[in-house]
């Protein structure tokens, strides 16, 4: 069972989208793997973790629903 995701993420504004991201999954109980974050008038953010289903989709849910998030894409590793 693969459990490897990427989280590519767009959103408005700078550093604090940034911050409000990783408040999320500071609070999930997943395994953070590595992070890429650059800012040019908005912010992309690419996160990869580890975790089960459930939690992972948690996550993007949760991500999702803030305000300054334009989008979020799950895509699932390649094991």
């Amino acid at each position: 069972m693969c459990d490897e995701y990427m989280l590519s993420i767009d959103g408005l504004g700078s550093i604090d989208t940034v911050i409000k991201i990783l408040l999320v999954i500071r609070r999930s109980r997943i395994r953070f793997k590595g992070m890429e974050a650059s800012t040019n008038g908005g912010v992309k953010v690419k996160l990869r973790i580890n975790g089960l289903d459930d939690e992972v989709s948690w996550i993007a849910r949760k991500i999702e629903n803030i305000a300054s998030i334009a989008s979020v894409n799950l895509l699932k590793g390649d094991c």
